[in-house]
């Protein structure tokens, strides 16, 4: 699944200001499709200001009369709710916003997450007709969130799981952890601590740099300090 194949449908939105936010949300997360059905307010200067650098999210938005648009076009079409699932009484199953990006992670097509109106939300018969369900966990005494902070607890995971983890990383190599070792070990040389505790420190340092997944980047960053530390240690020793 491809982070550009998820489209976020507003349903039947009611203030410009939310569609901004949505649009700032989505250029956050690089998700780049956004479909307004019916909209219940103009898409004007407010929606653009609040969009920041989203606003070519909503040069680019589609505005559809009806959600059966969005039914016919999409494989599969996800429904959210504010309401919990041991509440609603919708009689099916909802999924958290972590269990749903893992379902998608596996699942090829074009996904459509409905977000309903601010003051109603979806609609039971809309939620029925969607293939999922989901919920953002909440306190239970007042779990319904903002229309766009609900967007944008969704949109932050399913970035995180299908783009941001999926970048390649450039691990450093043995051969560069060690370097940095070593530059570790002769700074704690000329600054006279006793050996045993030097050996104790960089074996707590080669355990630090494994478990973390050091990248080249941060390892010669790394090295360049290390390096002009030892200099200054050892040209002040020498005057």
């Amino acid at each position: 699944m491809k982070i550009e194949n998820i489209a976020i449908v507003l349903v039947e939105p009611l203030y410009e200001i939310n569609i901004g936010y949505v649009a700032r949300i989505m250029k956050n997360f690089c998700l780049v499709n956004l479909i307004l059905v019916n909209p219940r307010c103009e898409i004007g200067d407010t929606a653009y200001r609040y969009a920041m650098h989203g606003r070519e999210i909503l040069d680019k938005a589609q505005c559809v009369e009806s959600l059966d648009e969005v039914f016919e076009n999409f494989d599969l079409v996800v429904s959210t709710s504010g309401k919990s699932p041991l509440s609603s009484g919708y009689h099916r199953r909802s999924l958290t916003p972590e269990d749903l990006v893992k379902m998608l992670s596996k699942i090829r097509g074009e996904i459509a997450i409905l977000f309903g109106r601010e003051d109603i939300g979806l609609t039971n018969e809309i939620i029925k007709k969607s293939d999922l369900l989901v919920y953002i966990p909440a306190n239970i005494e007042y779990s319904t969130l903002n229309l766009s902070h609900a967007v944008a607890i969704i949109a932050y995971i399913i970035f995180r799981e299908l783009k941001y983890r999926s970048r390649t990383v450039n691990i450093a190599s043995k051969r560069e952890r060690e370097l940095l070792l070593d530059y570790f070990s002769l700074i704690f040389e000329k600054s006279q601590v006793p050996s045993h505790k030097t050996e104790k420190a960089k074996l707590v340092l080669r355990r630090i740099l494994s478990r973390a997944n050091t990248s080249k980047e941060e390892i010669y960053s790394l090295i360049t300090v290390f390096r002009r530390v030892y200099s200054y240690i050892e040209k002040n020793l020498k005057t």
